[in-house]
């Protein structure tokens, strides 16, 4: 899918289409929302998704999460309500805690 933000519908939509066009099933892997002001959003994607299961074959899991096994980036960060680190081989003593927590955060 081209967006999991600002633009999850019309991405949704486009996806619907393809699978149809081609005559296969849509698989929406991980669905989220991401970004804050998305937050929530799935309220609205979820009654679209079902929708269009009433008409051709989609499969569908949730990944709660707006990150996941990656780097810690900028990037990643800014969008987040919260950063836990769950692991670092640099700084084992980081580990389970909130980003918040370190200094010059």
């Amino acid at each position: 899918m081209r967006d999991e933000g600002d633009r999850i519908v019309d991405s949704l939509e486009e996806t619907f289409r393809i699978g149809r066009e081609l005559g296969v099933p849509v698989v929406i892997s991980h669905h989220k929302l991401a970004g804050k002001p998305n937050h929530g959003r799935s309220a609205e994607t979820l009654p679209i998704i079902e929708k269009a299961m009433r008409s051709q074959k989609i499969g569908l899991d949730c990944y709660p999460y707006c990150a996941s096994s990656t780097i810690l980036s900028v990037s990643r960060v800014g969008p987040a309500s919260k950063v836990l680190v769950t692991w670092s081989k640099p700084h084992p003593e980081f580990s389970g805690k909130d980003l918040l927590e370190f200094p010059g955060r």
